[in-house]
């Protein structure tokens, strides 16, 4: 699990004293006009309830009155062909409706999601969000964070996004964060990675298809 959480300044004003952005109390994920230091955005899949328990008896807790954690859990389920190099991929291909092809279908699990909301309120389904049928926290639910937090948490000074396998060390995040008013309308503290998928054997191999120019050096990780 990687221990980093991103983190982006919505670019509001206000005071960079920590003690005038603290909120009283724990908020819902629903929204608040309130002022929130951080929100976070949690990839979480609909199983992964010790996953949601951990984070809420951890770094979730630990700042309650700064940090607001908010599980993302789809919407939808998208059934998406596994990656090229991936043993199981010839199996789906060779199926009688030739495999995934982006079908989408309501999460079964949603009454199931509802109830732990109603007990927290800190589980969003959010419109235009969905998982990946094979399971993992799916990126197809970032998008829906961004807005979601632009028009329900306008008043968050960071917006950050992570999975639920992640520990995130408030403190010291409380301490590498500059103050809002010192930081660029648009900052970000983490890092990036982007990628694409390959049709080589190897999954960290770029596809050519995907280039012009020749085919880029790529840096492999260790044997």
């Amino acid at each position: 699990s990687h221990l980093a959480c991103h983190a982006l300044r919505r670019g509001r004003g206000g005071s960079s004293s920590m003690a005038a952005l603290l909120a009283p109390g724990r908020v819902p994920c629903d929204g608040t006009a309130g002022v929130i230091w951080l929100a976070v955005g949690v990839m979480s899949s609909p199983s992964h309830d010790r996953q949601r328990v951990a984070v809420r008896s951890t770094w979730g807790r630990s700042h309650i009155a700064a940090v607001l954690p908010c599980f993302l859990v789809g919407k939808l389920v998208k059934r998406t062909p596994r990656a090229p190099w991936d043993k199981r991929h010839a199996r789906e291909a060779a199926e009688p409706d030739g495999g995934p092809k982006g079908e989408l279908s309501p999460n079964p699990a949603a009454h199931a999601l509802a109830l732990e909301h109603a007990q927290f309120g800190d589980v969003l389904v959010l419109d235009g969000s969905a998982e990946i049928h094979q399971g993992g926290t799916s990126g197809l639910k970032t998008l829906t964070w961004w807005r979601h937090v632009r028009d329900r948490l306008p008043n968050a000074q960071w917006v950050g996004k992570c999975d639920d396998d992640t520990l995130v060390n408030v403190p010291r995040l409380m301490m590498r964060l500059p103050p809002v008013d010192r930081a660029e309308p648009r900052s970000l503290f983490g890092t990036i990675k982007w990628g694409c998928y390959s049709d080589k054997r190897l999954k960290w191999e770029s596809s050519w298809r995907d280039w012009r120019g020749g085919r880029p050096q790529v840096a492999r990780p260790p044997a």
